[in-house]
């Protein structure tokens, strides 16, 4: 907290518990002093709760979740800004999580993340196409799990590549 005056956390949403009590003390010194030439520490986190995906690790998206409703551990004021357009995926991924999240929120019965879903609608900014596919099966067992999904991806690999599609695209 002394030798280091700025932080940046970059997928946030995956930090365990751990980590972020490790990170919070760390972080506070700089942000509640100013070093010798008067300027005060930062520090960015950036990441999306609906991306957590490392909770079998000990990663806690409701530590973001709370970080976004304003609940701070740090007593300087924070500022909250939500990225509304989407760059990284194609039109169709984007519009199936806009309405997945949206489904969600009307179901969820935790306020935190019916609010985050809610508010989560992103912009489309690529033109061109992309493919969502989802399937559900009735398995009886993990055996069979293992056999009737490596297969079903194959198939559907197949399928879009007979549609045109590059292995890189998928």
């Amino acid at each position: 907290g002394e030798r280091y005056r700025h932080f940046f956390i970059d997928e946030f949403q995956d930090t365990s518990e751990l980590q972020w009590q490790n990170l919070i003390p760390l972080a506070e010194n700089p942000l509640t002093s100013l070093d010798e030439s008067g300027q005060q520490g930062s520090l960015l986190i950036v990441g999306d709760a609906k991306q957590s995906i490392y909770r079998w690790r000990g990663g806690k998206a409701e530590q973001f979740i709370d970080l976004y409703n304003g609940k701070s551990p740090f007593v300087v004021p924070s500022k909250t800004e939500n990225l509304p357009n989407n760059f990284r995926s194609l039109p169709e991924i984007v519009k199936f999580n806009n309405g997945l999240f949206k489904h969600l929120a009307k179901h969820f019965k935790v306020d935190d993340y019916a609010n985050l879903y809610e508010s989560s609608e992103q912009k489309i900014t690529k033109s061109e196409q992309g493919y969502v596919n989802l399937k559900f099966f009735e398995l009886a067992n993990k055996e069979e799990e293992m056999e009737v999904f490596p297969e079903e991806v194959l198939k559907t690999i197949q399928q879009c590549e007979a549609l045109g599609y590059k292995k890189s695209d998928i």
